[in-house]
Parts: C-alpha cells; sequence; structure tokens
C-alpha cells in the first residue's frame, strides 16, 4: 500500500493550498485522478478551495491511519465533481469524508454550491460522510450519493451538523447496512431531499435533532 500524501507529492502543486494567498490559491478548471491502488492515509486527504474542478478517486482504497480524524475533507467548492472508490475508517472517532468549506475560493467567498459528490463505499468502525456548515458559511445545491454504506453500530452514513446553513440538496444512500444509523438531520438544514434503502431492520432511516 502506499503513503497517500508521498502519493500526492507525485503531482507536485496539483492539490497544493497557499491560504490566504493570491487567486492561484486554488484549483480551477483542472482535473485530478488519483491512480489505483490502495492508499494507507495517515494524514488527512485535505482538497483545497476549488471550482469547475474534477476529482476522480476512481476505484482506489482509502483505508484511514489517521489515528481517529477525517480521512478525506473538502473545502470551497464551487460546480466541482467529486468521486471516491472504497473509504474505511479504523477509529470509532474517524470520518470517511468530510465536507467543511472554511477557506476563501471560489469568488472570494467559502461556500459548497453546485457540486456533486459520490463514495462508491464507507466502511469501518467511524462514520461515513459529514457535511459541516461553520456559521454563515452555506452548503447548497449539491448532490451527495452513497452506493454501499456499512458503519459500525451507534455510527452514521451521513451526517449533517453546523451552524451555517445546509439547504436544497439531494443526499441518497443506496444501500444501508447493519445498526447504523442512514441520515442525521439538524432542525438547522431545510429544503433538503434523502433518500435511501435500508436493509436493517435494527437500523435507523432518519434521526432528527432538535
Amino acid at each position: 500500500a502506499n503513503v497517500i500524501n508521498a502519493a500526492l507529492n507525485d503531482y507536485g502543486e496539483a492539490l497544493h493550498y497557499h491560504p490566504g494567498g493570491d487567486n492561484t490559491n486554488f484549483r480551477e478548471g483542472r482535473t485530478f485522478q488519483l491512480k489505483h491502488g490502495v492508499y494507507n492515509c495517515q494524514q488527512t486527504l485535505v482538497i483545497p478551495p476549488n471550482q469547475d474542478f474534477v476529482f476522480d478517486g476512481g476505484n482506489a482504497l482509502l483505508n484511514d491511519d489517521t489515528g481517529g480524524s477525517d480521512v478525506v475533507r473538502i473545502d470551497s467548492s464551487m460546480n466541482s465533481q467529486f468521486t471516491f472508490g472504497l473509504i474505511t475508517t479504523a477509529n470509532a472517532n474517524s470520518v470517511s469524508l468530510r465536507v467543511k468549506p472554511q477557506n476563501i475560493g471560489p469568488d472570494n467567498y467559502v461556500v459548497y454550491t453546485s457540486c456533486t459528490l459520490r463514495i462508491d463505499a464507507v466502511v469501518g468502525s467511524g462514520n461515513g460522510l459529514v457535511v459541516e456548515a461553520p456559521s454563515g458559511v452555506g452548503v447548497d445545491q449539491s448532490r451527495f450519493e452513497i452506493v454501499e454504506q456499512a458503519v459500525a453500530a451507534g455510527k452514521t452514513g451521513v451526517t449533517l451538523t453546523g451552524a451555517g446553513n445546509i439547504n436544497n440538496n439531494q443526499f441518497h444512500i443506496v444501500g444501508h447496512r447493519f445498526t447504523s444509523t442512514g441520515f442525521v438531520i439538524p432542525n438547522t438544514a431545510y429544503d433538503n431531499s434523502f433518500t435511501g434503502n435500508i436493509r436493517s431492520l435494527s437500523g435507523t432511516g432518519i434521526r432528527n435533532i432538535f
């Protein structure tokens, strides 16, 4: 297996980000393709602010070796597409993938909008997809899809969180297994659609947090 950070160094500046830099501090109009293989993520793979960007994770396997952090984290994004293969979590505190816009990117905004994200499978001891909107930040008009969710009992396939706005999005889980929860939705999220197939009678489809 490869160490994810060493593997990405082969691409030079492809995913390099300088906070507070000029307009080259985010990726625009580029395609990044992760080579096929197994990667041990000793640190979080951070996708920096981007616009009109394509991240093609193919069918690569991303193994969690972070010790309890995010395996992948996506920053501010606009009109971009992200696809991933299998992402595993080895620690109960780990998250397969977190969308969290927090740095200035497209058009000088901190935002995640008009994007599509697809993960073939999230498996393991931690949570699956976490969509986090910090205060004053929006995540909207985007689609999120997990083909297979097989996270541990007591964990969640898709969690929406944060003091910001998460609205007008689509969330879909094709297959939901085991005793985990499909979706956790705070009352600050509105006008979103949630669909999926719940395969386990002992699992929970949707849990609302007030």
